[in-house]
């Protein structure tokens, strides 16, 4: 695991889209990490923020924080759908708030696959680097070998 980590981010489609009645610049990246690829569809941004491409250390942050809510253990996702809610604020009697705990219980699991499975996920999202990293694993991750 001596391969520098990189993140590739290029617009998506027209570059916007709308998400819950607002306007969202979008854009699509690929990670790259230790020979394997991860594909990230779509990444929004809001719309004052047309100016400046978003880095590398602001998407992988919002990756890990997603993972973060999926409760990874070295044997998988352990979170439930209550506790994505409470996380992040969802009805738990939601369909889409469900629709985006399955994304994101998907996106993990791609996540975990990246970085070379669960135990490699969870060291890096619970262990001494991103304590002493102060939970700021974007800036961490981001263009750093690993």
């Amino acid at each position: 695991m001596s391969e520098q980590a990189k993140i590739d981010v290029e617009f998506w489609g027209t570059g916007y889209s709308v998400r819950d009645g607002h306007e969202v610049h979008t854009y699509r990246a690929e990670l790259r990490y230790a020979g394997r690829t991860m594909d990230v569809p779509e990444y929004g941004r809001g719309m004052g923020l047309e100016d400046e491409d978003p880095t590398a250390a602001e998407l992988l942050d919002c990756i890990f924080g997603d993972a973060l809510a999926c409760e990874p253990t070295a044997e998988g996702a352990a979170g439930s759908f209550e506790e994505f809610c409470a996380a992040f604020g969802y009805d738990d009697d939601s369909r889409k708030a469900e629709a985006q705990y399955r994304a994101c219980l998907e996106q993990t699991e791609r996540l975990a696959t990246l970085v070379g499975g669960w135990a490699q996920l969870v060291d890096m999202l619970y262990g001494d680097a991103a304590y002493d990293a102060g939970g700021d694993l974007g800036e961490l991750y981001a263009g750093v070998t690993l």
